[in-house]
């Protein structure tokens, strides 16, 4: 918890095997219902989300979305569609990357989304916890890339990302949460 307390994520990081994960945490001061707002609302993460180019929701469905992601890291567009699955009563989220047989049938119902380009597998969740009037934002990541990768973008797809991904959320929640309570004073 001290980590936490610094304002400063915690990430831990497998690259053994085909797939790699990352798992991060941070504490941000803001409420879970602030955090909850920004985490579900999928649309506008490229505003702050670092790597994200695009997102469009294409179908939503009681507590799914089917989304399409671009994203840009390092030298390479990634493209892909996940559905997503929100948890608001335990403030969870997660993501699945639909195969391209998946994909293929969204297509068929006249829903565009898109194959995956680079990746064959990401799954990810995204967990909030109270702590006291702040908020533990834990996210995992678990990729599975088409092709060998240089072991400069796995570690940038590990090391990197979850740890900036978090200080953004932080950065974006606390920013928000600020102007909120000036508005209100």
């Amino acid at each position: 918890m001290q980590i936490l307390e610094q304002g400063k994520p915690l990430v831990w990081n497998d690259l053994s095997g085909k797939t790699k994960k990352s798992t991060g945490k941070i504490l941000i001061n803001a409420p879970v219902e602030d955090c909850w707002k920004v985490l579900s609302d999928l649309d506008t993460w490229p505003e702050w989300a670092p790597c994200m180019k695009q997102i469009n929701t294409i179908s939503k469905s009681g507590n799914h979305s089917i989304a399409v992601y671009e994203s840009k890291f390092l030298f390479i567009t990634v493209h892909n569609t996940e559905d997503v699955t929100f948890d608001q009563e335990n403030k969870n989220m997660s993501g699945c990357q639909l195969s391209d047989e998946e994909v293929e049938k969204y297509n068929d119902l006249g829903v565009k989304a898109v194959k995956a380009n680079c990746t064959r597998d990401i799954r990810e969740t995204h967990k909030l916890e109270p702590y006291g009037d702040k908020t533990i934002w834990t996210y995992s990541m678990e990729i599975t890339l088409k092709f060998p990768a240089p072991k400069v973008i796995e570690s940038f797809l590990c090391k990197q990302l979850a740890p900036d991904f978090l200080k953004a959320a932080k950065a974006k929640i606390e920013s928000t949460t600020v102007t909120a309570c000036r508005q209100a004073e």
